[in-house]
């Protein structure tokens, strides 16, 4: 490359906006279809199981709640691959796909998510949202 090229190429790239952004000062733009950390709605589930039955990595166990006699899943973040398969598999829409991303934490108790014992209500029988695939 010859000098008087290489200064104007210097000179074209002083002026051009940066392609890196400053995170987390500011926010990137997710892309349609991003998957982020799969959302649990505790009035929309019923406890079956499916979930905890199908994750590939064994990140959803399934947890009793004695006051109310009843299962909820129990999810563990630093197991989830957000291959989105727990949301598939709900036949009653319970499990919800998120924007939330930033997951990275140095104490790995704060990735696991339990739904506290208030929070859990009696199950109210009803018609699952979708066909489940079993039937």
């Amino acid at each position: 490359m010859s000098i008087p090229r290489l200064i104007t190429e210097v000179i074209r790239t002083l002026f051009k906006k940066p392609v890196t952004r400053h995170y987390p000062f500011e926010r990137p733009e997710l892309a349609e279809g991003f998957r982020g950390k799969p959302v649990l709605n505790i009035d929309e589930c019923v406890g079956c199981g499916m979930c905890s039955r199908d994750c590939p990595t064994g990140a959803i166990t399934m947890v009793f709640y004695p006051k109310v006699k009843r299962r909820a899943p129990s999810f563990d973040y630093s197991k989830c691959i957000f291959c989105y398969q727990c949301i598939d598999s709900c036949p009653w829409d319970a499990i919800k796909p998120s924007k939330e991303f930033e997951l990275a934490t140095t104490e790995r108790d704060i990735l696991k998510f339990k739904v506290s014992e208030d929070k859990v209500k009696p199950i109210e029988r009803r018609p699952p949202k979708k066909k489940p695939w079993f039937r």
